[in-house]
């Protein structure tokens, strides 16, 4: 009878045999280690990074719900944008968006932004120490391959049928793809329901009907 003792590289196989009451090594057999820790290094920084393509709804009518689901989660959120100016326009949106409901936030410069449960920047510190990124304004990660791994998720806003927007999430999944994120791309039924599509013909249909 054998069994794989782990240990110190390299591992080695104990076999037991009947007639000896101890066991003795049978033979040094090397173990793919590396290959081992590699792979539970990607699955542990693996982000789920989700693709939402507006084309029925805009951005003001989809980013506050969003924002307030992760609250409810107990998750704090990073809005990146790609301008001060856009920035400018999502604070005034999540102060006045619904008057019985209250988003607390502030944009980078106002307060201490280490406790702010939702900011709003342009820079690509994740200051607030937020579980979920949000990138709108066709705002990216610098890399999908190292600052990812901060977020356990990220979410994408695709803004209608705009060929630069377009042509920047396309980059963006493919970098996110090549990463080995769990990526998906949602998009709006007639009905208004979001299902997850098939992103490279959707992309394409996009700007064939532009």
């Amino acid at each position: 009878m054998c069994s794989w003792v782990a240990g110190t590289s390299p591992a080695m196989t104990i076999c037991y045999m009947k007639s000896r009451p101890k066991p003795y090594a049978l033979r040094a057999r090397l173990f793919p280690l590396r290959i081992l820790r590699d792979l539970c290094v990607k699955s542990y920084f693996m982000t789920e990074a989700l693709f939402y393509h507006l084309e029925k709804q805009s951005l003001d009518e989809v980013l506050p719900g969003l924002i307030e689901r992760t609250l409810a989660r107990g998750w704090r959120a990073l809005i990146r944008t790609e301008s001060a100016e856009r920035a400018q326009a999502i604070d005034a949106l999540l102060w006045t968006w619904n008057q019985e409901s209250f988003l607390p936030h502030a944009q980078t410069g106002d307060g201490d932004a280490a406790m702010q449960p939702v900011l709003i920047t342009t820079e690509a510190d994740n200051a607030n120490q937020a579980h979920v990124l949000f990138l709108v304004g066709g705002a990216m990660p610098a890399s999908w391959d190292g600052e990812t791994a901060r977020y356990t998720r990220i979410v994408v806003l695709i803004e209608g049928r705009d060929p630069s927007a377009i042509s920047t999430a396309g980059a963006g999944w493919a970098a996110c793809m090549q990463a080995g994120h769990q990526a998906t791309y949602w998009r709006q039924s007639q009905a208004g329901k979001w299902e997850k599509q098939s992103p490279a013909a959707q992309w394409a249909s996009s700007q064939s009907e532009k």
